[in-house]
């Protein structure tokens, strides 16, 4: 399949979109080097901006990978941004899971053992 810079255009265009969405959550569906990343660091920039507390800002990234280079590309442009990315959690989908299991104690009531 031959390069289409109309392609291009769209997909910039749909991720712009992503980054200053209104809606509480987004997902973005994308193959590799397509952006995700640099859409999710403007996300969480506009998010910082529009007055969301960092502690309730996290972004979820697939492999333990992934979500570290996620995180240092997230605290990198909130610093350039003038923001203080401390508290913005950047985590996989999975760790997302069991925390929320844990918090609402889901792992005693079905007989799980706490992780160490």
């Amino acid at each position: 399949m031959a390069f289409n810079p109309g392609h291009l255009e769209a997909a910039a265009k749909a991720q712009a979109v992503a980054a200053s969405d209104e809606h509480d959550q987004v997902r973005l569906i994308a193959g590799p080097g397509t952006g995700k990343s640099k859409t999710i660091e403007e996300r969480v920039c506009f998010l910082l901006e529009s007055g969301v507390s960092a502690s309730a800002v996290t972004a979820v990234s697939f492999t333990r990978a992934a979500a570290l280079d996620v995180q240092g590309r997230v605290h990198a442009a909130c610093r350039n941004a003038g923001h203080d990315p401390d508290e913005i959690r950047v985590t996989t989908l999975h760790s997302l899971a069991l925390r929320a299991l844990k918090v609402r104690g889901a792992l005693e009531r079905v007989g799980c053992a706490q992780p160490a």
